[in-house]
């Protein structure tokens, strides 16, 4: 995705994608209950990792797309179109 997609209100991930990473999470956060809920420590902490490192690749993403949103806003009144 590029600045301009972004700008225009465009979304980081289609509706296939963010469904797909909407149900993960779910069922990562119901798995994490269930584990915590029957003192498995150590599908506790697996679960946990998952979920924590699919929410930091996720936030990254959004991050890095709105990043270069905002790089790109200035060179546009900068560079005539």
């Amino acid at each position: 995705m590029d600045a301009q997609a972004l700008e225009s209100g465009q979304k980081v991930f289609d509706e296939k994608a963010k469904a797909a990473y909407q149900k993960r999470i779910l069922g990562l956060q119901e798995a994490i209950e269930e584990a915590d809920t029957a003192h498995d420590s150590q599908r506790l902490g697996a679960l946990q990792e998952e979920h924590d490192r699919l929410l930091d690749y996720l936030s990254g993403q959004i991050g890095k797309a709105a990043k270069r949103a905002k790089l790109a806003k200035p060179l546009k009144s900068v560079v005539p179109p």
